[in-house]
């Protein structure tokens, strides 16, 4: 799984403190979140309840950019998948401190190996090789 990471901007008070985050710690705060059905924004919302901690999510978007242009013009945080602080240098990013290990899952079906592209084959072995991704094979 990968970690959870707060995106803020450059200007907001957690950018100038620079230390990380836990539930209790943004409480209070705005949040621009996914759709409640989405994986990340189940993720985020799990960890909050599992902190008894409640939080406001004004905005919700359906796509990682919107997302990214809302705390860019400092309309509120997010918390989110690590890899995202590298979709926009200009937003400030600390670590989470989630409850129980909190942490993203990204997942894909794909379909058997015969019928996996070379791409698709290649990126695979990649993803393995980095050890960010492990087969499990559902049964037929």
């Amino acid at each position: 799984g990968e970690p959870p990471t707060v995106l803020c901007h450059p200007e907001h008070p957690f950018a100038a403190a620079g230390a990380p985050l836990g539930p209790g710690d943004v409480s209070g705060e705005v949040f621009v979140d996914f759709h409640p059905d989405w994986g990340p924004r189940r993720t985020t919302d799990a960890a909050f309840a599992a902190a008894g901690v409640r939080r406001t999510v004004a905005l919700e978007v359906n796509d990682v950019h919107s997302l990214l242009d809302l705390v860019d013009e400092n309309l509120g945080i997010a918390v989110v998948p690590r890899h995202f602080r590298h979709k926009r240098p200009s937003l400030t990013a600390l670590p989470f401190k989630g409850v129980g290990g909190t942490a993203y899952e990204t997942v894909a079906l794909l379909p058997a190996e015969q019928a996996t592209s070379p791409a698709a084959r290649a990126l695979i072995e990649l993803l393995a090789a980095e050890g960010s991704f492990s087969r499990e094979l559902l049964p037929a």
